[in-house]
């Protein structure tokens, strides 16, 4: 027995003498989970097709993605379409119901300038000015995972839980404040399907402590389809005596 005791020690010493992997081999694994950088720089575009459900309501959205920096997001909202979209420059909103296109304030431009990075903050995150560390692996409900803690040039910044098996982010945390108060979120990732040599999520859950629970499911995704620019700027204001609609930006 004294043997197999030592035996078991020694077994335990020399997995503990075992490193771990360090911070910039969990995101270079879960990159290549992905599908690998070359195939990420290869999609220029991107259009994804779901529906959003917060609490009883149910609403369609489309999201369009384009290099560099640019992003499109339509929703319908009790019958009634929203859109939202950044050029790369200036950020706007036509509200539900509306009929003209209103600038938003800087907070939100940053806040969009960062959603339009549909590649991800992890990925060529040096490059982006921002700091990884690896803060440990723990236990979840689908299994163990690595906490990435990302901080941005900013200072802000939030922690990415990246499966031990797969090496497909599986949830992002959190904290931000807004008007002065803080919001503490997190968002969970899973139903990952494959379009254009890349693995995208297909399932979203969010939520934020003191407000319904956000769920995004995906049915289709596009890549490399052709989307003019004109998609994602600003709409000018209609002359007097016409209707704008949405709906009617030039594909």
């Amino acid at each position: 027995m004294p043997g197999l005791v030592l035996l078991g020690l020694a077994a335990a010493a020399t997995l503990a003498a075992v490193p771990g992997p360090t911070a910039d081999e969990v995101i270079a694994r879960s990159v290549e989970a992905q599908g690998g950088l070359q195939r990420i720089r290869a999609v220029q575009t991107v259009r994804m097709t779901g529906s959003m459900s917060a609490g009883a309501m149910e609403m369609p959205m489309t999201l369009e993605f384009k290099r560099p920096s640019r992003i499109r997001a339509e929703q319908t909202v009790r019958g009634q379409r929203t859109v939202q979209g950044y050029d790369g420059r200036r950020a706007w909103v036509i509200p539900p119901g509306g009929r003209r296109a209103e600038a938003l304030p800087p907070e939100a431009v940053a806040q969009m300038a960062q959603r339009a990075d549909f590649e991800g903050p992890l990925v060529d995150y040096k490059a982006k000015g921002s700091q990884a560390e690896l803060v440990g692996r723990e236990r979840l409900e689908q299994g163990d995972a690595y906490r990435i803690k990302l901080t941005h040039a900013d200072g802000q910044s939030e922690f990415y839980l990246v499966d031990a098996r797969s090496w497909l982010l599986v949830r992002v945390e959190a904290k931000r404040t807004v008007q002065g108060r803080v919001i503490d979120g997190e968002t969970t990732l899973s139903g990952y399907r494959e379009s254009g040599g890349w693995k995208w999520p297909m399932l979203i859950e969010s939520s934020v402590k003191g407000m319904p629970e956000q769920t995004i499911t995906f049915s289709g995704i596009e890549v490399n389809l052709p989307l003019d620019d004109t998609r994602f700027q600003m709409p000018a204001a209609a002359p007097q005596g016409s209707v704008q609609r949405p709906s009617d930006s030039p594909r």
